[in-house]
């Protein structure tokens, strides 16, 4: 297949909020997606996944009907004894070129210790750079203390590349982070670290980001509690889309493929997948704060598919109900699942090869943006009505039959409605509650009942068929994006934005001093993250 031929299957793609669109032209050639490092195996004493869990899924989809979407990719002074400037030094190779060009500038250095001020190495790779091209950056004789407690260093890349960074030299203790400032605010909000190396005392410090794609990016040295000490950050950065490390075929749970650090931005791999044993290929992510979702599977040859799962329980084993979105597209088409949130925790994507299906290489694209900020649940009842006399009947009054009260709880914050005196019928209530992005289930609970007041008392509204007397109760999954009951399955479990609709069973108990009737409510339940 030509590369112009693959340029043109490829899809194009849309940014979420201005973030940047995966980018379409990593599918340069086939050879050279082929052809590109492998990652580096990581220390077995990193895995967290017990090394006796070998659980390969089933060859057929699932019985969960989760359709695929279409993809929307989605401090502060120097040391008064130190000097004001350092040394920086650059070398960019083409792999493996037996030489190399160096360069070496100075910068002030009080200027660069916020996001806004920082340091710029500028743009490292443009989109054409070819795969296999190392540049390297370099800088010593800089100083982090109690009165200049981070230094900060801007780079770009428009080509998916690998970075080793190292932060070394060090008198005092100082740690070392990756950042992408996601919402382009200048302040470092949750999620917006990638990675970061925080040993003690005046170890050195050093990480390694795999499949970085493409975007700008911020390295930050920072003093631990006001700490002095001298440092040389260093970083080498190599294009190219990294492929499952060698020995390490990420086929079983236990040998799924780590990628290190929270999901902010894009992160690009490779790899192959075939049906003669080696059918499954897992990638395993964490992540600290709620991010929203875009996963992007381009098989090269032929048909493979791709399931989101995520670790509840994080006893490194897939059991029912831990699957949160497949995509099973036929021959090379795209596989694309679009998550609105997924909260902090354990993930794992599933690349399989279906059954007598040969083998594929493919390209593996995963997105995250940081949710930074509450998301929102809201709450609507579209109509609430009598289906019983709830109010005396008193014929020379103009009577009605019940005056409706009640209170819709979201995550343990009560919202009051009421009371809407002589109205059998309540129409168009809207309760909004904002919520923490990172739990994944958000209790619900729907209480209403006739209110006649200090001299009139109040009747119990029966709004279930299968219990009278009792709050409607529910959850919400932000991950599934599905409402859930509590208690009974008085619904079978609904998607968000559905409009459920309830009804007493006109069969209540009375106890000599409330009365129950029959009532039917119609409500709906939808969730929105705040980026």
């Amino acid at each position: 297949m030509s590369l112009q031929s693959i340029l043109n299957l490829a899809p194009v793609f849309t940014p979420i909020e201005g973030n940047e669109s995966f980018a379409s032209s990593e599918l340069d050639v086939k050879s050279a997606v082929r052809t590109a490092p492998r990652l580096a195996a990581p220390p077995r004493q990193k895995e967290n996944i017990s090394s006796e869990t070998n659980l390969t899924m089933a060859k057929s989809l699932p019985t969960e009907a989760l359709k695929p979407t279409s993809f929307v990719p989605a401090s502060l002074f120097k040391s008064p004894l130190q000097s004001s400037r350092g040394a920086f030094s650059t070398v960019g190779s083409l792999a493996p070129a037996s030489t190399s060009t160096v360069q070496s500038s100075t910068a002030t250095t009080s200027a660069y210790n916020t996001l806004g001020t920082a340091y710029n190495w500028g743009t490292l790779f443009s989109s054409t750079t070819p795969n296999g091209v190392t540049i390297n950056r370099s800088i010593s004789g800089q100083s982090v203390s109690s009165n200049n407690l981070k230094d900060y260093y801007r780079f770009a890349i428009e080509k998916t590349a690998n970075l080793d960074v190292s932060l070394s030299n060090l008198a005092g203790n100082a740690d070392l982070r990756l950042i992408r400032d996601a919402n382009n605010n200048g302040i470092i909000d949750a999620g917006d670290v990638i990675l970061g190396g925080y040993n003690p005392s005046n170890m050195s410090e050093s990480f390694r980001a795999e499949g970085l794609g493409r975007g700008s990016y911020f390295l930050e040295v920072g003093s631990v509690n006001g700490t002095f000490t001298n440092y040389t950050l260093g970083f080498s950065a190599t294009t190219g889309i990294p492929r499952e490390p060698a020995g390490f075929s990420g086929n079983t749970l236990a040998r799924a493929i780590p990628i290190a650090g929270q999901l902010n931005g894009e992160r690009v791999f490779q790899g192959s997948v075939n049906a003669n044993g080696d059918i499954n290929d897992y990638y395993r992510f964490t992540l600290d704060q709620a991010v929203r979702f875009t996963g992007n599977l381009t098989p090269l040859d032929s048909n493979a598919n791709m399931y989101l799962y995520q670790d509840a329980n994080q006893n490194g084993t897939i059991e029912p109900g831990e699957l949160i979105g497949y995509s099973a597209n036929p021959g090379t088409s795209n596989d694309i699942i679009n998550k609105e949130i997924l909260s902090a925790g354990d993930y794992y994507v599933q690349v399989q090869k279906p059954a007598n299906t040969g083998s594929t290489d493919y390209m593996l694209q995963l997105y995250g943006t940081p949710i930074t900020k509450n998301s929102r649940v809201t709450v609507d009842i579209h109509h609430l009505k009598a289906l019983e006399q709830f109010d005396r009947k008193v014929s020379w009054t103009n009577w009605h039959q019940a005056d409706f009260h009640g209170v819709v709880w979201i995550d343990g914050k009560s919202h009051d409605f009421g009371t809407f005196q002589d109205q059998d019928v309540v129409t168009g209530l809207k309760f909004t509650q904002e919520v923490d992005p990172n739990k994944r289930f958000i209790n619900i609970d729907i209480y209403a009942f006739d209110d006649d007041g200090i001299f009139g008392g109040f009747d119990y509204a029966d709004l279930s068929p299968n219990r009278s007397r009792d709050s409607i109760r529910l959850r919400y999954d932000t991950v599934k994006q599905q409402v859930i009951p509590q208690l009974d399955s008085f619904f079978g479990v609904r998607s968000e934005g559905d409009r459920i609709t309830l009804s007493g069973n006109l069969n209540h108990p009375n106890d000599g001093l409330y009365n129950t009737y029959a009532a039917e409510i119609s409500f709906s339940v939808n969730y929105d993250p705040i980026l």
